[in-house]
């Protein structure tokens, strides 16, 4: 998945000749303690964080407290790889870059909750059922077969290693027929160990 789709343009930034009482307006705003800079034309300059402005007065520059940003993603980066930064970064939002550098918004935890309910196909009706496969390869795939040969549709599909060789498998359906789906995987010597309707929305 792309964070294209993801980006917001409403984040907490300001212009590197912002004062201090701008910043943390915007601060304040956002409930944030941090604040993306950009310059006149668009171009990252780095953030700035609440701690950083407490000794100055409120109509001072911000431009000699602004750091070097130590992450930001590019549009076209996948959403897998923000995430990662995301939770290096630890603050409420991630700048986003072009290639040049300009900033075209920013990505929120938010905005990756969002993300992680369509990839787990949340927003739609079916079924969330899980099963247990030994980590081997093919294993997968008897499953994957044994759905197709009952014409189901497969909406999301998660794995987990567990620690005895085996992994967690759990997958969401477009199915509400219960009782077929515990056959087709019996079928194929897979036993359902939790499943669960859900109704999207």
């Amino acid at each position: 998945m792309n964070i294209k789709k993801w980006i917001t343009h409403d984040f907490p930034v300001v212009e590197e000749t912002a004062t201090v009482g701008e910043c943390l307006r915007k601060m304040r705003q956002y409930q944030t303690n941090e604040c993306v800079v950009k310059d006149s034309e668009g171009h990252l300059k780095g953030v700035v964080n609440r701690e950083d402005l407490i000794d100055l007065e409120m109509d001072s520059p911000i431009s000699d407290r602004i750091s070097l940003p130590e992450f930001f993603i590019h549009e076209n980066d996948s959403i897998t790889h923000a995430l990662l930064l995301f939770l290096e970064h630890q603050e409420p939002y991630l700048p986003v870059v072009d290639e040049e550098l300009r900033v075209v918004g920013a990505v929120s935890l938010h905005d990756f909750l969002e993300a992680l309910v369509e990839a787990l196909a949340m927003d739609v009706p079916g079924i969330r059922f899980s099963v247990t496969l030994e980590d081997r390869p093919g294993e997968l795939k008897k499953l994957v077969d044994a759905l197709s040969s009952g014409k189901i549709n497969i909406l999301s599909i998660l794995t987990a290693r567990e620690l005895d060789g085996k992994k967690e498998v759990v997958v969401k359906v477009d199915t509400e027929d219960e009782k077929l789906l515990r056959d087709l995987l019996r079928m194929v010597g897979i036993e359902v160990e939790s499943m669960e309707k859900e109704e999207g929305f």
